[in-house]
């Protein structure tokens, strides 16, 4: 049985950039890495002479609690802790990587009533806020988070008010209640969620709400907010892109550098079905392979949640979340706003984000990433991306517009109780099986699953 430093299976971002920094840094690396799914989605879809970026892509490089505080070793993460801290290490990975192809976008925004405003999902900077929304409504949301802030606690916690913010146990619905209040749940919150996650929003657990692109603000925010009297305001994030738009570019690097830099032994290999620990190492069983594999080091597991749960025989019993996504073609002169993204909070609006990106696209055109609700069908796509292009304010009305292609019901794992429960238990059981394995993505944690964190947790592992 060949020893190794590293053993991983799996092609998320977490295990590309384990192996190819442990093989740089003169490890010895075996990666069986599958046929399909390579780069987890952040790899192009080639369509007719294109390169299509499946939904929005793009980089966080910027965000630093402290800009001047130095980095955080490497060696101190231990999979839990604020992954800005060690963003100097991220930002530097990925700027050696793709080496001056780098460029930031404009700002992202927000969707609301047909108006485009600075987005504040992602930035908490709720400064435009009263131009959404009638009087009516901006009384309501300043009435409720004032009472809010008086009101005597019971049990939810309350940012800003609570001493402790344990999300445990806690549903995203009632901890947004609890802090938004109704008005700004029923108009931003509920709609946009139920756009994404139609089945169950309203149960996923609040730790897990990032996973429905869905946020948590302070109600003494929104009540500023109301008043136009903000304290303070989060500096514009700025997101980044590779030059060309196309970040698909990301994985071609990192599987570059994996098939040229020695010391990593790279078998392409279907999904794993068996795990067993063997004498010193692992023995590993693939679908559409006779023979088990063997190998022995320390072994790294990127795999699905379907594909952890599944690992030896036992049933995948899963809660899916279906997404859709269309691409389009437009005239660069028919764009009204060209931000890194923007978010659709109007409930009749079939689309929940937008941006543009990919390669490819004939000269003065530019490629549009729709991100759809799940319950549109695909027969629909066509008139479907044309009102959300046009209702949004990011398309000029009535302007040409080509659809390229559309996937309808893409399946991902829901951020459930029962499927981090059902992960929990099937990590358990390997470890009872005495299977000693280290996690990437969202095998490791499921309320730390962004891609920062998934590149954090392969250069931990190389290091």
């Amino acid at each position: 049985m060949k020893q190794f430093d590293l053993i991983i299976v799996g092609g998320s971002i977490g295990c590309l950039v384990a192996a190819a920094q442990a093989a740089r840094a003169g490890k010895q690396v075996k990666l069986f890495l599958p046929e399909r799914g390579v780069g987890s989605g952040f790899g192009a879809r080639p369509f007719r002479g294109r390169r299509l970026d499946i939904g929005t892509r793009v980089f966080d490089l910027n965000a630093h609690p402290n800009a001047a505080a130095p980095a955080t070793g490497l060696d101190e993460y231990r999979g839990n802790e604020d992954f800005r801290l060690y963003m100097p290490h991220i930002r530097a990975f990925v700027e050696e990587l793709l080496d001056g192809e780098l460029q930031d976008l404009p700002s992202a925004e927000l969707s609301y009533g047909g108006k485009l405003v600075p987005e504040f999902l992602a930035s908490l900077d709720l400064s435009s806020l009263p131009r959404l929304l009638n009087e009516e409504q901006i009384a309501r949301i300043r009435e409720e988070t004032a009472q809010i802030l008086a009101q005597e606690l019971n049990g939810t916690p309350v940012l800003g008010r609570s001493s402790e913010l344990d999300f445990t146990g806690l549903d995203y619905q009632s901890l947004s209640l609890a802090n938004h209040g109704r008005a700004f749940h029923d108009a931003f919150i509920a709609p946009y969620s139920a756009k994404i996650y139609p089945e169950n929003w309203q149960e996923v657990p609040a730790d897990l709400r990032h996973k429905i692109w869905s946020p948590l603000f302070y109600p003494k925010t929104l009540n500023q907010a109301c008043d136009g009297q903000l304290e303070r305001g989060r500096e514009t994030l700025v997101f980044t892109t590779v030059r060309n738009g196309d970040f698909g570019v990301f994985v071609d690097r990192l599987m570059t550098r994996i098939e040229t830099t020695p010391g990593i032994a790279l078998e392409r290999t279907g999904r794993l079905l068996g795990l067993r620990p063997n004498g010193a190492g692992h023995s590993l069983t693939f679908e559409d392979r006779d023979a088990t594999a063997e190998a022995a080091g320390q072994l790294v597991l990127g795999l699905s949640v379907a594909d952890i749960v599944g690992l030896n025989g036992h049933a995948a019993e899963i809660d899916m979340l279906s997404l859709g996504i269309a691409w389009a073609e437009v005239d660069e002169a028919d764009i009204n706003s060209l931000a890194s993204y923007v978010t659709v909070h109007d409930p009749d609006n079939p689309a929940y984000r937008l941006s543009f990106g990919g390669s490819g696209a004939p000269e003065g055109k530019r490629i549009a990433n729709v991100e759809l609700s799940c319950r549109i069908p695909r027969e629909d796509y066509e008139s479907s991306v044309r009102y959300a292009l046009e209702q949004s304010g990011v398309l000029r009305e009535g302007a040409p517009i080509e659809l390229l292609d559309g996937i309808a019901g893409v399946r991902i794992p829901a951020p459930t109780r029962q499927n981090r429960r059902s992960l929990e238990q099937a990590k358990q059981r390997l470890a009872d099986e005495g299977v000693e394995t280290d996690y990437v993505g969202t095998a490791k944690d499921m309320s730390r699953d962004i891609l920062n964190q998934h590149i954090l947790q392969g250069l931990t592992l190389a290091a």
